[in-house]
């Protein structure tokens, strides 16, 4: 849903692609019209 920018489950589901080929097709798509953005998920930790 991040990728696509759908706000509810219900839509996606509409939506959801089922196999690898179709996924791979549908990522090259929305990378051709939505920008690329990277959000973190957690934060690098420096205590090890």
């Amino acid at each position: 849903m991040k990728i696509t920018g759908h706000k509810t489950a219900a839509i996606f589901e509409r939506c959801n692609i089922k196999t690898t080929d179709d996924v791979k097709e549908a990522l090259i798509k929305v990378g051709q019209f939505k920008p690329a953005s990277a959000t973190p998920i957690a934060e690098k930790s420096d205590a090890r």
